[in-house]
């Protein structure tokens, strides 16, 4: 009963303190709030800065940094509305070889089949030449152009030919453009890029 006495006159004791240390302490502790607030606002201020919207953006901002002719591109321009028409077939289009400038001086790389190779799959006899493929591809040069013309011979056994029921037909390893379906050389294509991104040239100025 004693102790219990003690501790209820112990928690009741309060501390008195001059007006003066009462005054330093609520400055003390309004500075200490205010030095508070003005971290938290630094931080707030940070964590936009670094996760939040830039107000600054611009037409090539992320992706659109190397479409700026998609992006400049007049907005008005309509698609055409698409239409769904039976299915057909048709045949595989040709490279087209009138794209590509009549005047280049043209520079030819035959590709034959190696000598050890010239022989008939089915009784060995040695191929002959029956007709050839041509692949087309502009070749870039600082200051110069030139045609690249790759012709892969298509070879056949005569033996087969004369006394057999059908033909095999070999064709001469063919190099894969850069590009399916372009005449774009890996020449070419890297003169573009250079200008593009090294020079900062753009596509429709080349």
């Amino acid at each position: 009963m004693k102790n219990m006495l003690e501790n209820n006159r112990t928690q009741d004791e309060t501390i008195s303190v001059s007006r003066a240390e009462y005054e330093a302490i609520k400055a003390h502790n309004a500075e200490l709030t205010q030095r508070v607030e003005w971290l938290m606002e630094q931080m707030r201020l940070t964590r936009q800065k670094r996760f939040g919207a830039s107000s600054e953006k611009s037409i090539y901002d992320n992706f659109n940094l190397f479409n700026e002719a998609e992006v400049t591109a007049d907005k008005r321009i309509v698609e055409p509305e698409l239409t769904e028409i039976q299915k057909h077939y048709r045949q595989k289009a040709k490279e087209s070889k009138e794209k590509l400038p009549a005047d280049l001086p043209v520079e030819v790389v035959e590709h034959f089949l190696p000598e050890d190779e010239q022989a008939c799959p089915e009784c060995d006899s040695k191929l002959h030449i029956m007709g050839k493929e041509i692949r087309r591809e502009l070749k870039i040069i600082p200051a110069q152009a030139v045609i690249v013309e790759h012709i892969n011979y298509v070879y056949a056994c005569r033996n087969c030919e004369t006394n057999a029921c059908g033909v095999p037909i070999v064709k001469a390893p063919r190099d894969k453009p850069v590009i399916k379906g372009s005449f774009a050389s890996a020449e070419a294509v890297a003169h573009i890029m250079t200008q593009k991104f090294a020079n900062g040239l753009p596509l429709y100025r080349q």
